[in-house]
């Protein structure tokens, strides 16, 4: 069994490591600053000043180096890394230490990512990407990210091996955009088959992703073998029992392998020997047994049994094996049946530690999610989540570290930022210092406007998660939500993000340098424009139901009026460009029908997700806001339906919706003869083919996002109620109070 399946150690590469980020980072202190590892030390950093103006890291592994670069270059340098906008305008000469840090990190684990993220953010990224976002893991002391790149080629060997056919493994292994929920034995066959060339260009890139990651001494955790094979495998060993879900939000049932049974552990240990022989390894081994799926044929006798024979599979195939679980999908029969130090629960909802007492006492890694589906939103409850961990670290002693598990990235990053600071520090930190602190390093230097923009997000925004937009809806007169499983917010009115956008415009000819501002005006900009159009689409609703077909007409054509504004608002960031998920999909292909398949499958996730032929209930779960996706999907479904609407009102009809079939509490995908409609139209749009082109430039963000704030928010006060802020939904209590109102401005 190989420790790592690389033949140096990284305490022996550190140096090298370190110094290439240097090189990528900031080249011009590339002789000014030097690494010490000191792997006898506690986990943590310590920075000083050395003789000849340098400046000396020392830290236990390479991660603690490049965490405490990082904090030298944020804290000193005034540099700062985001997924959205870096800002690394660096003194001429490194700024000297002075005062010796020392920082120590309580929480020894500390994860990262989703399989989610691998589908929703991750699918199309080439190495230059991967190489940024674990520099990125590094510098913000991810010591254990998960890393699933290229396993499809394990299950193509393993299946082989038990005799089926090549053409049978494509076929049953999902679209690139969907084989993360494949490894979560979602589904299988969903947008295949998978092409060939796909596996071996992923292979190497999953290599390539494991040794970087390794030369920073970081334990990757790698998919385990959790029972899920073809249909044909069944029919090629009739004698061993099978597992037939009941199907996962429409798709098939999928099969799998009775953990119990024996060919479990005989197929684990052909796909742990090709994993291991393949990828190396660090003993840990994410299995989620029956994930998201009911259990009503399973006795608890059957899921013992399930975590004895799993465990001595992973065991006898490694005996240093660790089962990484998922927490909200544990049973307490299969945890408890798991020998003691051989079981790692990740928390990555927050919530199972606390609702069950304490997890069986096994070691336990704090988590949140956030950012569902790449939705673009911002908000979320900051305060809580320093104050979570450090809540649960008095609690719970086996809470063993912290992390983030989004199912995407590049949005909401003050969040995340948030929520890596707080790991490395156990949650002991003051929010009030550390949003000044932000502030700064990421603008690049203090603005009364600026802060003043955050005090109004943080009494208003920054205190719940958002909810779906309007937008993205599928059209309907009374639509309570986008995505099936949330809704959207009574509190996102425009007043709660039209103020703070006019004084983060304010602070433009301050600010206008830095990238992460200018991402910021745009994001914001979105959002009040998004939530405005809440208000547009009640007053189409009015004008319904008083039959005024002329006043609705005039009510939709300001809604789409707006739907466009903000689709040309988010055509100024490359973030929020449809056209360059699209490119970057269609980089894979090596020919036209390859391209047009990957493209099908970028345009089919953020979309109609799937099933193919019936994508109910997933249908919208992305529901991004996108330049191209809102004008050419969304907009157009939205100018269907209020034509259709006219059309009715100048009949005399009725809609009808209320007595309309609803699914997960949306109006049914074909419902209705006007529904099918959109649904053709729907599908014909995941189909289109684009030409192989660069992406447009994006144009000025902040021409752009002046423009819009100029034209719409004169208009608030013709609706009172996108000009009157919701009750009851003031900040907690523990939201600083430096930002809570409207005296001084904090810096």
């Amino acid at each position: 069994m190989k420790s790592n399946g690389f033949s140096e150690a990284p305490a022996r590469r550190a140096p090298d490591v370190f110094n290439h980020l240097i090189e990528r980072l900031c080249p011009a202190y590339r002789n000014r600053i030097t690494a010490e590892l000191r792997p006898e030390e506690k986990d943590g950093f310590q920075l000083a000043d050395a003789p000849g103006g340098r400046i000396r890291i020392s830290g236990n592994t390479p991660v603690s180096l490049a965490a405490g670069l990082n904090y030298y270059l944020r804290e000193r340098a005034g540099v700062h890394l985001s997924w959205c906008g870096d800002r690394l305008a660096l003194p001429p000469e490194p700024p000297p230490v002075s005062t010796e840090v020392r920082r120590e990190f309580p929480l020894p684990l500390r994860p990262c990512l989703n399989y989610c993220t691998f589908g929703y953010s991750m699918v199309w990224w080439e190495w230059p990407r991967w190489e940024r976002e674990i520099d990125f893991m590094a510098l913000n002391g991810i010591n254990m990210p998960l890393a699933v790149t290229g396993i499809e080629a394990i299950y193509l060997r393993t299946l082989l091996h038990f005799g089926l056919s090549r053409e049978e493994i494509l076929a049953f292994l999902s679209g690139p955009a969907f084989l993360p929920w494949q490894y979560m034995n979602n589904l299988d066959s969903h947008a295949g088959p998978l092409p060939s060339p796909w596996i071996t260009s992923h292979l190497a890139l999953g290599r390539r992703i494991l040794e970087r990651e390794r030369a920073w001494g970081m334990k990757p955790i790698l998919p385990g073998f959790s029972g899920h094979v073809p249909e044909a495998f069944a029919r090629l060993y009739p004698r061993c029992r099978f597992i037939r879900s009941e199907g996962w939000c429409g798709f098939a049932p999928v099969v799998t392998i009775d953990p119990a049974d024996p060919m479990f552990a005989e197929v684990n240990a052909v796909f742990l020997r090709e994993l291991t022989g393949t990828f190396g390894t660090d003993h840990y081994y994410s299995i989620d047994l029956f994930h998201e799926q009911r259990l009503d044929r399973c006795s608890p006798d059957h899921l013992a049994a399930c975590g004895r024979s799993v465990s001595a599979a992973l065991l006898a195939a490694d005996p240093e094996a660790v089962w990484v679980m998922q927490a909200w999908s544990e049973r307490p029969e299969i945890i408890r049946n798991i020998p003691a130090g051989r079981l790692l629960l990740l928390d990555i909802g927050k919530e199972r530690l606390k609702a069950t007492g304490g997890l069986d006492g096994r070691p336990v890694v704090w988590g949140t999610i956030h950012s569902f589906g790449g939705q673009t939103e911002i908000g979320g409850d900051l305060a809580a989540i320093p104050r979570e961990i450090a809540e649960q670290r008095r609690r719970f002693p086996n809470l063993a570290g912290a992390g983030a598990f989004p199912e995407s990235i590049g949005n909401n990053p003050v969040l995340f930022e948030l929520v890596f600071d707080s790991a490395l520090c156990g949650g002991e930190l003051d929010l009030e210092q550390w949003v000044r602190g932000y502030l700064r390093r990421r603008y690049g230097r203090e603005s009364a406007a600026a802060v003043q923009a955050w005090r109004f997000l943080l009494r208003d925004v920054y205190t719940e998660r958002r909810g779906d937009p309007i937008f993205a809806a599928r059209p309907a007169l009374r639509p309570d939500r986008a995505n099936a499983w949330a809704g959207f917010n009574p509190n996102d009115v425009p007043l709660h993000f039209f103020p703070a956008w006019e004084k983060l415009l304010e602070a433009a000819p301050a600010l206008g340098g830095s990238d992460g501002y200018r991402f910021d005006v745009i994001d914001l900009g979105r959002q009040a424009l998004s939530a405005f159009g809440m208000q547009l689409h009640r007053r189409c609703r009015t004008a319904y139901e008083e039959r005024n077909a002329g006043e609705f007409r005039r009510a939709a054509d300001r809604f789409l009026e707006l739907l466009n504004d903000c689709d040309a608002l988010l055509g100024s960031r490359p973030e929020f460009r449809l056209d360059r998920w699209i490119a970057d999909a269609r980089r894979w292909g090596t020919g036209p029908a390859e391209k047009a398949y990957y493209e099908w499958n970028a345009r089919l996730l953020v979309t109609l997700w799937g099933p193919v032929d019936s994508p109910e209930p997933l249908f919208d779960y992305c529901c991004r806001e996108w330049h191209g996706l809102l004008r050419d999907y969304y907009g157009v479904r939205w100018a269907m339906f209020f034509d259709y609407v006219t059309g009715e009102l100048q009949a005399g009809r009725s809609c009808g919706e209320a007595k309309l079939p609803r699914v997960e509490g949306r109006i049914a995908l074909k419902a209705n003869a006007f529904y099918r409609e959109l649904h053709r139209f729907e599908q014909a749009y995941v189909r289109q083919i684009s030409p192989d082109r660069p992406p447009e430039p994006c144009p000025d963000e902040l021409a752009a996002a002046r423009r819009m704030f100029e034209k719409y928010a004169p208009r608030l006060a013709d609706y009172p109620v996108a000009a009157r802020r919701k009750t009851g939904s003031r900040r907690p209590a523990d939201v600083p109070a430096g930002f809570a109102g409207d005296g001084a401005v904090l810096l």
